[in-house]
């Protein structure tokens, strides 16, 4: 994947550097690019504590503009938060067009920005 992207631009080295951060899931969320798109991402992460989301593990992607950091990523929850009492209704399934995937990438700690650019 290295070969499609300019290692120059400052979003590719952000993202490859934030990649290579995030590379070991924690207990509480995981995050990674997708295999073939370093704009990409998905991620799981673990609902508080304590909470109404305690127990609960949802998934999301992030979409990053080229631009990025300068202008900000778009975050979209994928699962729906199901919370039930009697006074609240259950939250509405995932749009159909946008279900929920596993993450592609072969493995959390081998992204695919493993190439290390020569100076």
């Amino acid at each position: 994947m290295e070969n499609q992207y300019n290692l120059k631009s400052p979003a590719v080295k952000r993202l490859m550097k934030e990649a290579a951060e995030l590379c070991d899931p924690t207990e509480h969320y995981h995050a990674q690019p997708l295999e073939d798109n370093l704009f990409e991402w998905h991620f799981s992460v673990r609902g508080p504590p304590d909470s109404d989301f305690d127990g609960g593990v949802y998934h999301g992607r992030i979409v990053l503009p080229p631009e990025y950091p300068m202008k900000p990523p778009s975050i979209i929850l994928l699962t729906a938060p199901l919370t039930l009492s009697p006074s609240t209704p259950p939250h509405p399934p995932p749009h159909p067009k946008t279900p929920p995937h596993p993450l592609r990438h072969p493995s959390p700690c081998h992204p695919p920005h493993s190439h290390t650019p020569s100076t």
